[in-house]
């Protein structure tokens, strides 16, 4: 099962509205007129270590349950229009596949590979959770909504531990 795990490739959801781009987004009041969104600021770093246990604690329960309704239902409105329940089981059979347990990935906290960020909008967590016999790697986005971080983008996969832990 190691060498199995060990030759996943990441596995990536995209997210086409998630892009570079020279302004915030814009809002429409109800009068019709447009205007500059207020910036979204990178929340705490509580925050960050919560939304990616959050995620992959709902991505390793759909890969057990094969049921990808609940990861689906708690994204934003552009992963859920980019990215079926049926669409994210695909994506992710490999890993069912491969019994592949993203449980323990929960203990540990992530170390990132470069700092949270706000690009247009989204937020962006990359980096790893230092476990064994694999770490997980880990690049999430998320779109604030009505006051809550939601899945906008996900890409995981597995690695041989580094030797500097």
């Amino acid at each position: 099962m190691r060498k199995c795990m060990a030759a996943l490739a990441a596995f990536t959801l995209g997210f086409g509205a998630v892009g570079v781009q020279a302004a915030p987004p814009l809002t429409a009041r109800p009068s019709g007129a447009v205007v500059q969104a207020a910036p979204v600021a990178v929340p705490d770093p509580d925050v960050q270590v919560m939304l990616v246990q959050t995620a992959l604690s709902a991505l390793n329960h759909a890969n057990l349950t094969n049921d990808y309704s609940v990861l689906h239902a708690l994204a934003a409105p552009v992963f859920q229009s980019a990215n079926s329940p049926d669409m994210l089981a695909a994506q992710f059979a490999a890993f069912r596949t491969a019994n592949i347990d993203l449980t323990p990935a929960v203990l540990y906290r992530p170390r990132w590979s470069q700092p949270a960020n706000v690009e247009s909008g989204a937020l962006r967590l990359l980096g790893k959770i230092p476990s064994a016999p694999q770490e997980v790697l880990f690049d999430i986005s998320y779109i604030l909504e009505n006051g809550r971080w939601r899945l906008a983008g996900l890409s995981v996969g597995l690695a041989a531990p580094s030797r500097a832990q």
